[in-house]
């Protein structure tokens, strides 16, 4: 997009929100301002693996997204409250938790929505080849030494527990790609991954790829097939930490200062199958998709320790290194706008 034509979509920008301001919010049209925002995003927005936008369009981006009108109804599903918005409830319920005003508020929830969407063209679009080639090949882990040295060594089974931060799709396997061929690589997922993701992955990361023999459904998977394949050595798996509390068994943790609710699953796994498990995480820094190790937890209890109280020891670390970035990238995390629920009991 040229640089007279982003001006003079950003004229139009300042047109609409100042028409828009003048229109009482009860009697808006609500689905026909919708649609005007989504066809002028569209011609912001850049398609799968395609070079980041340019700062005047992630600012023309961010102003429309902010232009959204709040949803009257109520978050029926997980992909409506990933993917829609804004909640009124939603947005002061962060505001309490984060100590930010509403409109910082708006705007990291804005930012979220245009970054749950770019995951999506990425993971759901096949990419053209070359640029997916390119994408997955930029990825930097600092710490890729270390990494190489400890698969080098330490040759047991072993659980990558990780968030859904920055790419989380391509980001883990631009690790995983740094282990022995021979090593098996599983990955637990809530969904069937698309064929146009594989195929992206098979284009991205070339024969160390993983395929669908790698793919493990919760539906699908019990935790005793999942400790059969831990007990085999030589075996990777990657479980996510941070879904909501209705999909997995959660314990509490300290997080942002205040008691919050993670999956205890991996940590469980890990004792019970005597692995260590090592958090990992992935984020955008503004230059660059990169990733970063935590510290590799080793599954043995302390003593006097109880088997629930060593994972939730070994969750509450693994939770550490996310919220260091959560706070430095609140928009990147998949669940921002969840974030009330984990500071609820389910039970």
């Amino acid at each position: 997009m040229s640089t007279s034509e982003t001006s003079s979509l950003l004229e139009a920008v300042n047109k609409l929100r100042s028409s828009i301001g003048k229109v009482p919010a009860r009697t808006r049209p609500l689905s026909y301002l919708e649609r005007i925002l989504n066809f002028l995003l569209g011609i912001l927005e850049t398609s799968a693996f395609q070079t980041q936008p340019t700062p005047l369009q992630r600012i023309l981006s961010l102003q429309l997204e902010k232009l959204r009108p709040y949803n009257q109804g109520s978050r029926s599903s997980l992909q409506q409250a990933v993917f829609l918005g804004p909640w009124l409830d939603v947005e002061r319920g962060l505001s309490v938790l984060l100590r930010q005003s509403s409109q910082t508020i708006r705007t990291i929830l804005a930012k979220n929505r245009l970054h749950n969407r770019q995951i999506e063209r990425n993971r759901n679009n096949s990419g053209v080849p070359s640029l997916v080639y390119d994408y997955c090949q930029r990825f930097e882990i600092a710490q890729k030494d270390d990494y190489l040295k400890l698969v080098q060594c330490d040759q047991r089974s072993r659980i990558l527990i990780t968030f859904h931060f920055g790419d989380f799709i391509y980001g883990p396997n631009s690790l995983l790609r740094l282990d022995r061929p021979s090593r098996q690589k599983f990955v637990l997922s809530k969904n069937r991954i698309s064929d146009a993701c594989f195929q992206n992955l098979c284009n991205g990361f070339g024969r160390a790829a993983p395929d669908r023999s790698s793919e493990l459904l919760y539906a699908e998977t019990s935790s005793s097939d999942l400790s059969k394949l831990l007990r085999r050595d030589n075996a990777t798996l990657l479980l996510f930490c941070d879904m909501p509390a209705e999909f997995n068994e959660t314990v509490v943790v300290n997080f942002l200062g205040r008691e919050a609710r993670f999956s205890i699953g991996p940590a469980l796994l890990a004792i019970t199958n005597n692995v260590p498990l090592l958090p990992i995480i992935n984020f955008f820094d503004g230059k660059a998709n990169c990733l970063r190790l935590g510290s590799q937890l080793e599954p043995a209890m302390h003593c006097s320790e109880s088997l629930r109280a060593a994972a939730q020891r070994m969750t509450r670390n693994a939770v550490s290194l996310f919220e260091e970035y959560f706070q430095l990238y609140p928009e990147q995390w998949r669940f921002t706008g969840l974030l009330s629920n984990y500071f609820s009991d389910p039970g």
